[in-house]
C-alpha cells in the first residue's frame, strides 16, 4: 500500500487483533468492536533511528478526516 489510502473491513462485532509488518518492523493492535459502531485505525511511519511503522486507534473524528484526505485502496479482483 502507499500514503494516504484506506480500507475498509466488515467484521462481526468482538475482540480482534490486528497486525501489519513492512520493511522496517511489525506492529499489532487489540482493538473490540462494538455493534453500530466504525472503528478507525492507523498504520503510521516513524521516522526515527530504528525506522517503525506503528498501528495505533484513531478517533472517529479524526479517522473520518484522514478518510476524506485519502484514496481507498484498489480491491482485488
Amino acid at each position: 500500500m502507499t500514503g494516504n489510502t484506506w480500507l475498509r473491513v466488515d467484521l462481526d462485532p468482538g475482540p480482534y487483533r490486528m497486525h501489519a509488518r513492512s520493511a522496517y518492523s511489525e506492529s499489532s493492535l487489540a482493538v473490540a468492536l462494538s455493534p453500530g459502531t466504525l472503528t478507525f485505525t492507523q498504520l503510521q511511519y516513524v521516522d526515527l533511528r530504528p525506522w517503525s511503522d506503528v498501528l495505533s486507534p484513531v478517533a472517529e473524528s479524526e479517522g473520518r478526516a484522514l478518510v476524506l484526505a485519502g484514496k481507498r485502496v484498489a480491491q482485488a479482483p
